[in-house]
């Protein structure tokens, strides 16, 4: 399954897909919303529902495909489950999902790699609790948190990928 795992670079598309959610959402839809989950709402709802089930895919088989990474399957579960039950209706079960995906990636970034020095490791979280800070005192509104938590992962799968391509040439 390794193969499969370096085949298709999971890393890079899963750092292009985190990239793609709060790029291509306003977009599409012609400007910000308040979170990631409005445009759900919206008329291109479609491409929120396959933007969010395209990354909680790949995470999944990031997980599926590296048995150190299994906790990858649960967090492509609960961003899967973003999608599926819609905060106007599933409000409590909705934010259980995000609140799993996002605090889950964050803390594995920030406790479990080996790939971040531990400066890298402090600037990461520094930029989370920075930006939830932020958003609980008002300053941001959710969108910017949720969007800086998106950046933060696409670039750690970036390095990811970097470290991964390097061993393939090494190898």
């Amino acid at each position: 399954m390794k193969t499969l795992g370096k085949l298709f670079k999971i890393e890079l598309l899963l750092a292009i897909s985190f990239l793609c959610i709060p790029i291509f959402l306003p977009l599409s839809h012609g400007g910000f919303l308040n979170s990631i989950s409005e445009y759900q709402h919206t008329s291109n709802a479609l491409i929120y529902e396959a933007l969010l089930s395209i990354s909680g895919i790949l995470l999944m088989f990031d997980g599926y495909s590296d048995k150190l990474r299994r906790y990858n399957i649960l967090f492509g579960l609960a961003l899967i489950g973003v999608v599926f039950f819609p905060d106007n209706e599933w409000r409590i079960t909705h934010d259980a999902m995000a609140i799993i995906f996002f605090l889950g990636n964050t803390f594995i970034v920030t406790y479990y790699t080996l790939l971040l020095t531990k400066f890298k490791k402090i600037i990461f979280s520094s930029i989370i609790v920075i930006s939830l800070t932020l958003f609980i005192t008002g300053i941001f509104n959710l969108y910017v948190a949720e969007s800086i938590g998106l950046l933060s992962m696409s670039y750690f799968m970036f390095i990811r990928y970097q470290y991964r391509k390097k061993q393939e040439i090494i190898c």
